[in-house]
Order: structure tokens, then sequence, then C-alpha cells
């Protein structure tokens, strides 16, 4: 029993050692490392069909550059 306690504690130490030592040689452009905005902010107010409209399709169109821009970082990972 005491065998397997080491052989497992063994496994753990390499599989921690060997994530630690991985380092990316550079970080990502800043322009695909940015955060992704948050949602627009409502107003405490009844809106109208245009303002939600025009509110909804900032949300939209963040939302579709943010995933463009995360498919960018990916691709950029799996270059490295």
């Amino acid at each position: 029993m005491r065998y397997v306690q080491w052989m497992a504690l063994a496994i753990c130490a390499s599989v921690v050692s060997s994530c630690a030592a991985w380092v990316p040689s550079d970080p990502p452009p800043e322009a695909l490392a940015a955060p992704c905005p948050a949602p627009v902010a409502l107003p405490d107010r009844a809106l109208s069909q245009a303002e939600v409209t025009i509110l909804w399709r900032g949300d939209r169109d963040a939302l579709t550059d943010c995933g463009a821009r995360l498919d960018l970082l990916a691709q950029w990972a799996l270059a490295r």
C-alpha cells in the first residue's frame, strides 16, 4: 500500500513540475489579449423599439468582434 502512495505522489509531482516548466516564449499581441467589452448598460427606464434595436446591435457587434479576436488568439497559441 505504501508503494502505491509513493507512486501516486511521484506521478502527481512529475505532472505538476512539467506544467510549471512550460513558459510561453513571448506574450500574445496586446490587441488579441484585450478583454472583451461588457454588455451595454441598459438605462433604468422603458426603452423604445429603436433604442432596443440599437443597443442589441451594439452588443451583437461587440460579441462578434470578440469571438473573431479569440479565434485569432487561439490560432496564435496553436502556432507556437
